[in-house]
């Protein structure tokens, strides 16, 4: 199975950076992502 995030998994993820008040590390760990792909 391919690692690789769908389009609409990472767009959510970054609206909700914007929209909250939290750093991209604690985004990471919420979306379970690496801080490479942001």
């Amino acid at each position: 199975m391919s690692k690789h995030k769908s389009e609409d998994y990472k767009i959510t993820a970054v609206k909700y950076y914007l929209e909250n008040d939290i750093n991209y590390t604690k985004m990471c760990d919420i979306y379970k992502c690496s801080e490479r792909w942001i």
